[in-house]
């Protein structure tokens, strides 16, 4: 090794590049799922989200805005469909096409229900989910609105980036207030900061804009957060959508280890609730972010043991690799040291 210097360093060099590479790969998966659990987390994996299971889908439009218009007059018990503007006026009230677009079968007294009678759900939240069109001026812009209580930031981990979300107080007293996803923001406004205290107009309503989140994705669902337009409940029930029913709940489950699956008991309670016969199809599902943060863990865990493999892989073919050379070097000279051996020569020279 004294002698041979080079091949010395080189074949240091060659066992820490392999060394290198293993443990690189080793801490890249670390980091790949501390990401991961974060991701879930604001997924939120603890999550069990109720959603009607049949939705209302009309290829027509007209008949669509028909079926909207009967429906707001079965829910205002039969009263004229006018509305009272701010300036005294009697008006008709605005019809939105494609207003309804799931089954009205779950409802706010649902949630009462479900919170008081199944074991295992620490809070709930009921949400409106609907398409929209906004307009910031002259540029306007397809968007869905998400209609949430004031609570939706903080049991599910998001932080507004500049401006503020609405209060409780906001949403209880139905306020044309919203706060704007990212990339709408950044459409809109071309710099997401500066939609804040701005107005916007949704349909026939004009909103004014608190705050604006920062980039977040798609949830668990699929459903891209950056293009939301996010209103208070009660604003969206009673100034867009004018309905009593809402598209869903988020359940919080109380923990994922070793605490029971409160599924079955949340099914049994919305099938009585809603008078399904027992051979009837349910009437809503029940999804959990839980199970795609599961599929997540598992790819995880597969691409985890393909790297460490191929890493290990590397790691062997270099040192293969090296020893095949000193081999080599030392055949080369089989005849040389055989003769040095044969006449004496100390071992080493």
């Amino acid at each position: 090794l004294g002698q041979a210097r080079g091949r010395t360093a080189l074949s240091i060099l060659g066992v820490f590049l392999g060394a290198m590479l293993l443990t690189s790969v080793i801490h890249v998966l670390g980091g790949l799922a501390l990401s991961i659990e974060e991701q879930a987390a604001q997924l939120g994996a603890t999550t069990l989200t109720v959603t009607p299971e049949r939705p209302l889908f009309d290829r027509s439009p007209d008949e669509l805005a028909s079926f909207s218009r009967e429906g707001s007059k079965e829910e205002k018990n039969g009263e004229d469909d006018a509305m009272i503007t701010t300036d005294g006026m009697s008006r008709e009230a605005p019809r939105l096409e494609g207003m309804v677009h799931a089954a009205a079968t779950l409802k706010r007294s649902d949630l009462e229900a479900i919170m008081k009678e199944v074991p295992g759900i620490s809070s709930g939240m009921p949400f409106i989910l609907q398409r929209s069109h906004a307009f910031a001026g002259a540029v306007s812009s397809t968007c869905q609105t998400f209609g949430l209580p004031a609570d939706f930031p903080s049991t599910r981990g998001y932080a507004v980036a500049a401006g503020r979300f609405f209060t409780a107080r906001e949403a209880h007293d139905a306020r044309p207030v919203c706060v704007l996803g990212n990339a709408l923001a950044a459409r809109l406004f071309k710099d997401p900061a500066s939609a804040v205290d701005q107005w916007l107009r949704l349909e026939y309503s004009r909103m004014r804009i608190l705050g604006v989140f920062p980039p977040i994705g798609a949830d668990s669902s699929g459903t891209n957060m950056d293009e939301m337009v996010f209103l208070p409940l009660e604003t969206l029930m009673n100034r867009l959508s004018f309905r009593d029913h809402v598209d869903g709940f988020f359940l919080q489950v109380t923990g994922r280890e070793g605490a029971p699956d409160p599924s079955p008991g949340l099914t049994g309670l919305l099938r009585m609730r809603h008078r399904l016969s027992g051979g009837g199809a349910d009437d809503f599902t029940i999804s959990s972010a839980g199970k795609v943060d599961d599929m997540v863990t598992s790819a995880y865990e597969l691409m985890a043991t393909l790297g460490f493999i191929g890493a290990c892989i590397s790691f062997g073919i270099g040192a293969l690799g090296i020893f095949s050379v000193l081999t080599l070097l030392v055949h080369s000279r089989r005849v040389e040291i055989g003769i040095r051996r044969a006449v004496g020569t100390p071992a080493g020279i």
